[in-house]
């Protein structure tokens, strides 16, 4: 709630499914496994505008695994400082499951609304969906 009369909500952006189910809580691990989806969506768009340019396709990945990388360890960083008991799982190997199923599980969302409506970036989630069944 912010101020009296106003309220927001729906920061889910799954406007497919029922409010009752976006009010469900979740592990805060979906939110970013979605943001990183999000970073992962801006690359691959930018490389499939400017697959012809060798040297902005080659730094797309470069650049991707960077603000991947500076934005969990600052997460990471800042859920530790707010000490909040069982937040999000302490074990590294847990934490990295945890996001990698979250992050598939949203791969296969945005796959899933490509192919209804828009065919042509179908690559994009595809090679999400690959890049994480890979490891």
């Amino acid at each position: 709630m912010v101020g009296d009369d106003l309220m927001i909500d729906d920061f889910d952006g799954t406007y497919d499914r029922a409010f009752s189910e976006r009010k469900l809580r979740k592990s805060p691990l979906v939110d970013v496994a979605t943001m990183l989806r999000s970073i992962h969506y801006a690359a691959s768009s930018v490389e499939n505008q400017h697959n012809d340019h060798a040297a902005v396709t080659a730094l797309l990945p470069v650049w991707y695994e960077s603000v991947c990388s500076f934005f969990l360890q600052t997460y990471r960083q800042e859920v530790d400082a707010a000490n909040i008991p069982e937040f999000i799982p302490d074990n590294t190997a847990d934490f990295s499951i945890m996001l990698e199923v979250f992050m598939l599980e949203r791969a296969l969302k945005e796959l899933q609304y490509e192919l209804s409506h828009r065919p042509d970036n179908l690559t994009i989630p595809l090679k999400g969906i690959l890049s994480l069944v890979s490891k």
